[in-house]
């Protein structure tokens, strides 16, 4: 019997047999891993190409997002200032006074000469014109009447120039604002702006129908437009903001940093007219390397904004992209040839680096957008501090510290006394317990004295909470707004300026009105604060008395000086007076209820008033005020046909008709009389 185990020829078989048995499955091992290898390697080519194909489309977004932002914002900065000039122009333009003049100018034709009471005008338009430039910051003013003379100028103002003059002129056809093409002046790039001027009896001053004057305002632009066009602090390398201009002669690009500050651009991406730049892959304008680009016109205005984005510089991250994801693709091809070919416990130590190299992404990821809110936080203007509960900072952000004139470092640990003094703590302590008590933001108006300066900051304090809710501190953002408070304030001298302009001129008009404006003023403010009125309303109580006689302006002189007393058809044209000054303060917003309070100021309380015939309280308590002191004043100031009374008989006589005049107001301008007025009482 043979032994299969023991004999050599029949294990020689045996083992022959196990190697052509062998030889197939390992052939399928190998075909298989090939297979599986092979197509892992295009399945990871073909999702690199997705990715990077994706993150293209993502970067090429992104970059249109942020051109748009940019543009859009930019565009938005120089439709505000041109806005702004507007509204300054339109204090002088809109004004009862100067759409008299100008339509007076427009009415004595093209003679040489002007007429006497268009002479005895001027220096007081020229005045107004001289002081709306020198508040205004503005190189020339100008009135141009039809025949393209111009009839008024600031002092300062330079010649007007032909193309000047001709586009003032075009205006008397159009009726619109314009907005020139940027000239250069001696001192860089000049703005000028055409506002048309109608007629006093033309209900509406933007109505520009029928338009009788140009008003020419220019004022310098090469550093208002260089820090406009300025890129901000998140631009990015690559991202240029451009700015364009058509004229009659073509396309320009501005310069506002570099002479020859307007230089032509032959350029087929660039309309022949202002008109928006739609988004996509482009040569520079005017040649060079593609850019991304797209741009936005500035509304009634010539000019084109343009933002471009180098195309080489926002698609380099595809390249690193790209190796990274390939050395990854095949990094994974390779891990998981090797685990095919390796045995079980090989996966488990590459599942581990796979692992921890998903951590090592994450924290990379982590630490991109930590040193991204870095950047941005280091940016910001606004004072950003954080106090714990023991009103003790602990963070501060650059911007606070450069405020305070400290290193962040000694700003840490610091409270409010030691950083701001014991008073100003005080104050900011109010509000943090506030803050703490009731867990909501509050936002706050302080004065501080900042390194250099007095400041003024509106401060936001909110809580700090935990992931349990729990008030751990107080976040405290600080923005300074010293600035717009300053300029607020010039804006109030301008216009105070041009009220006691008006008001002068009302006087000249009306001999017996001479500081009966002033008067009505001092009265109206001492009776409000009697009356506890707030700060808002004895303001408008001092406008409404300052600009309560400018309709006057419309009646004959005649009439206003007349030694008897006026007829009855005579009446009724004075009375005339409060529906002209009604719509000469409509046009203008106070932002205060001045209009309204004027309109109201011959109403009386038993409707026997005009000119509406309002009772009771449909007549508002600044109108009943405004309405007694104009009646008291008259009464103690002399008029052609009847002598003055003392203080105490005019007193006497609001006094005796309660059905017309607010009781508590007499009451009050008896208690003004009796403590300022010194006369013997009426016996």
């Amino acid at each position: 019997m043979l032994d299969g185990a023991t004999n050599p020829d029949v294990r020689d078989l045996i083992s022959g047999h196990a190697r052509e048995q062998a030889a197939p499955s390992v052939k399928r091992m190998l075909y298989l891993g090939a297979a599986v290898i092979a197509g892992l390697v295009v399945v990871a080519a073909l999702t690199v190409f997705l990715i990077v194909e994706s993150r293209e489309k993502e970067i090429v977004t992104n970059v249109e997002h942020r051109a748009k932002i940019a543009v859009s914002g930019h565009t938005a900065v120089l439709a505000t200032w041109l806005e702004g000039l507007a509204q300054l122009a339109g204090n002088l333009t809109e004004s009862g006074l100067f759409r008299l003049f100008a339509a007076e100018v427009d009415l004595a034709g093209t003679s040489t000469a002007l007429p006497g009471a268009l002479k005895e005008q001027l220096p007081y338009m020229q005045l107004a014109v001289n002081e709306f430039a020198e508040q205004s910051g503005i190189t020339g003013a100008y009135m141009i009447g039809r025949d393209g003379r111009v009839y008024l100028a600031n002092a300062t103002a330079p010649a007007l120039t032909p193309d000047q003059r001709r586009a003032a002129q075009a205006v008397f056809e159009t009726g619109a604002q314009t907005v020139l093409p940027l000239a250069v002046a001696k001192d860089g790039l000049q703005l000028n702006i055409l506002f048309p001027v109608t007629p006093p009896q033309v209900a509406d001053p933007k109505d520009a129908r029928r338009t009788v004057g140009v008003m020419l305002v220019a004022t310098p632009a090469s550093s208002k437009i260089a820090e406009i066009m300025v890129s901000g602090p998140l631009a990015q390398e690559g991202e240029y903001t451009r700015f364009f201009q058509m004229t009659a002669q073509g396309s320009e690009e501005i310069v506002p940093w570099k002479t020859p500050f307007r230089r032509a651009i032959s350029s087929s991406d660039i309309p022949s007219k202002p008109a928006p730049l739609t988004f996509a892959a482009r040569p520079r304008i005017g040649g060079g390397e593609t850019v991304f680009s797209s741009g936005i016109p500035v509304a009634n205005a010539p000019w084109l904004v343009v933002r471009e984005v180098d195309a080489a510089t926002a698609l380099a991250p595809l390249t690193t992209y790209r190796l990274v994801g390939g050395g990854l693709a095949l990094l994974t091809t390779v891990l998981i040839a090797a685990a095919f070919i390796a045995v079980w416990w090989r996966q488990t130590g590459v599942y581990n680096q796979a692992l921890a190299l998903q951590f090592q992404n994450l924290a990379a990821q982590i630490q991109a957008q930590r040193q991204l809110l870095d950047s941005i936080n280091n940016s910001i203007e606004e004072q950003i501090g954080l106090k714990n509960l023991d009103g003790r900072y602990s963070y501060a952000n650059p911007a606070f510290t450069r405020a305070v004139g400290r290193d962040l470092d000694e700003v840490i640990d610091l409270s409010d006394t030691a950083i701001f003094g014991e008073d100003t703590a005080r104050r900011l302590s109010a509000s943090d317990k506030r803050v703490l008590r009731t867990g909501a933001a509050e936002i706050i108006e302080e004065e501080l004295d900042l390194l250099d300066r007095r400041r003024c900051l509106t401060i936001s304090n909110a809580p700090l909470r935990d992931d349990d809710d729990n008030i751990i501190g107080i976040v405290s953002v600080a923005r300074d707004v010293t600035e717009q408070i300053e300029h607020q304030q010039k804006m109030k001298q301008a216009i105070d300026a041009t009220i006691a302009a008006l008001v002068h001129t009302v006087e000249m008009h009306d001999p017996y009105l001479a500081g009966h404006s002033n008067r009505m003023c001092e009265i109206g403010r001492e009776i409000g604060q009697r009356l506890s009125l707030d700060d808002e309303h004895i303001a408008t109580l001092e406008m409404a008395a300052n600009l309560s006689q400018i309709g006057k302006l419309s009646i004959p002189e005649s009439l206003l000086t007349k030694k008897a007393r006026l007829t009855p058809v005579e009446e009724v044209v004075v009375q005339g007076h409060i529906q002209r000054t009604e719509d000469i303060l409509k046009e203008i917003d106070f932002g205060l209820p001045v209009c309204g309070t004027v309109a109201q100021m011959h109403e009386r309380l038993d409707g026997t008033g005009y000119p509406r015939g309002l009772r009771n309280d449909e007549i508002d308590l600044l109108g009943r005020i405004i309405g007694a002191v104009d009646v008291y004043c008259a009464r103690i100031e002399p008029r052609g046909y009847r002598a003055t009374i003392t203080s105490r008989e005019a007193l006497d006589i609001l006094e005796d008709n309660p059905e017309k005049y607010d009781t508590d107001v007499i009451a009050a301008l008896r208690q003004y009389v009796d403590e300022t007025v010194k006369e013997p009482a009426v016996t």
